[in-house]
């Protein structure tokens, strides 16, 4: 906020001054025409690159002078605690110099500073152009000269009253900017020919986050007689056979609840007649994943999209325009027919 009254200050005493001695006190009178023709031609390309140069020379002072820090922050719940709490503080540093932060709050209205982190976390220090996202415990309450406080996420879920993220740092107090992001779901909301693609969710598995895909019925992770850490996996395809037929499995009893002790059993029992010599193992199942997985894909194929096809593609003018006026008419009807259901009850 200061080097931005600097630079108003300055840009205001320079207005003032070209005004004084233009219009009170006139130094020069300049006739454009005979000032055009006695100009050398390099002149103007002397006078773009001087002002190309200010620019640069002022762009420079600006991402270096000052403290500018965007925000925004994030609620939860979970069962340890009887209220929402504010979780994790996203901030974005647009100047090129770093920002030693002490503490961070939380004002409300223009008078309300809600401390959101222990005393004991230390410096934290922002590097130029970073992005981070700092955690917060849950808090067992909070007080304000030794009386309780309640009612905050009440406050915080309320969108008339304004609410900033402040950063106690080195360089004095910064309240930050609202840090916006776009939104995919209120694009969809607004232009309902917006298509909004979910995949269903993969997974990693293990220390080591193998990827596990919808190829994988179980995930076995294992340890060799040498120490090596390695994995197999048993496929929905019950024609693959593993490790040239030494192990076999019930493909009808993998698809069952006790699939899983049926791999425990069937490695075991390999182990112990000497078919493998593995240190230890451990089997992951992705039976309730896949069983989701494939109940959506037995609907009919023609409710199926393939993108493939040339008429799921909008261009600029079907989509930005016939979309949102399409969308429009759309929910005006909508709004239409509500009040006319409730004119009926």
């Amino acid at each position: 906020m200061r080097e931005k009254v600097e630079i108003g200050i300055f840009i205001l005493v320079c207005l003032i001054i070209g005004w004084y001695y233009t219009f009170v006190e006139s130094i020069y009178i300049i006739d454009l025409k005979i000032f055009l023709e006695k100009t050398p031609v390099y002149f103007f390309l002397t006078f773009i690159l001087s002002v190309l140069g200010i620019y640069i020379v002022f762009r420079n002072y600006w991402r270096k002078s000052g403290v500018d820090v965007a925000a925004a922050y994030a609620t939860a719940g979970d069962y340890s605690s009887n209220d929402s709490y504010i979780s994790r503080v996203i901030l974005v540093n647009k100047k090129d110099k770093p920002l030693i932060i002490n503490n961070f709050y939380i004002k409300i209205s223009e008078n309300i500073f809600i401390k959101l982190n222990n005393n004991d976390d230390g410096y934290i220090t922002l590097k130029p152009y970073e992005s981070t996202v700092h955690k917060f415990p849950p808090r067992l309450g909070y007080f304000c000269n030794m009386r309780p406080v309640v009612g905050l996420i009440d406050v915080l879920y309320d969108k008339k009253i304004k609410k900033r993220i402040v950063l106690d740092t080195v360089d004095g107090i910064v309240i930050c900017s609202q840090l916006k992001f776009s939104n995919v779901i209120l694009q969809a909301l607004n232009n309902h020919s917006t298509a909004r693609i979910v995949g269903h969710d993969g997974k990693f598995i293990g220390k080591w986050e193998w990827p596990v895909g919808n190829n994988v019925l179980y995930f076995i992770e294992l340890i060799t007689h040498d120490g090596m850490e390695s994995f197999f996996t048993i496929y929905p395809d019950k024609t693959k056979t593993y490790f040239d037929g030494l192990l076999s499995f019930d493909y009808d009893l993998l698809w069952t609840d006790k699939g899983k002790d049926h791999v425990k059993d069937v490695i075991q029992s390999a182990l112990d007649n000497g078919k493998f010599s593995w240190i230890s193992f451990e089997v992951h199942s992705q039976l309730k994943e896949l069983e989701r997985f494939n109940e959506l894909n037995k609907m009919d194929k023609s409710n199926f999209i393939d993108l493939s096809e040339n008429r799921y593609h909008l261009g600029f003018f079907k989509y930005q325009v016939l979309g949102r006026v399409f969308s429009f008419l759309r929910r005006r009807k909508i709004r239409k027919n509500n009040k006319l259901n409730n004119r009926k009850q």
